[in-house]
């Protein structure tokens, strides 16, 4: 898309319908809840392919956060490859695994290096990250803290994003 500013517009735009209609859903979440969550994925995915055309050299990626009853989250991120997606997953999943045994991660439907349990450390600490990868860890920290989603309330997250202000 040629015009910058109107993609990133359009791309806010997506991304607060998406937000305005998960805060429609109530628990129990009843058959509209589900097509709410539904449509707002949806708008999500458009912003996320929005937002890969307009850099061109990443792809988006999805993270699912899981543990014995099933998925505690997910997130969505973009970066230039497998590896740095593998990498910031599981830092991600680190900081949030109180609430999730193990994690998977999807680029559209094709899966990532297989599901992925928790090793005692993770592969690389944040650190020894780029700056522009350790931003990118830290907004979905941020992001994943502020979901509906159950990892939401993750209190090793909070902790860590405490830790980094």
């Amino acid at each position: 898309m040629p015009d910058n500013d109107a993609t990133r517009l359009v791309v806010g735009r997506l991304f607060t319908y998406a937000a305005q209609a998960r805060r429609k859903v109530g628990l129990p979440v009843d058959h509209r809840g589900h097509q709410l969550i539904e449509l707002a994925e949806r708008l999500e995915d458009y912003a996320y392919q929005l937002l890969q055309e307009r850099s061109g050299s990443t792809s988006t990626y999805r993270v699912y956060f899981r543990s014995k009853a099933g998925i505690r989250g997910r997130h969505d991120f973009s970066v230039a490859d497998d590896e740095t997606a593998l990498t910031i997953a599981a830092l991600l999943a680190d900081a949030c695994s109180d609430e999730c045994a193990s994690f998977e991660v999807w680029q559209g439907t094709r899966r990532v290096g297989g599901d992925q349990a928790f090793a005692s450390q993770p592969r690389s600490s944040l650190e020894e990250l780029t700056e522009r990868q350790q931003a990118l860890t830290i907004e979905c920290e941020e992001a994943i803290r502020d979901s509906y989603f159950a990892i939401a309330s993750s209190r090793r997250l909070l902790k860590r994003l405490n830790g980094l202000r």
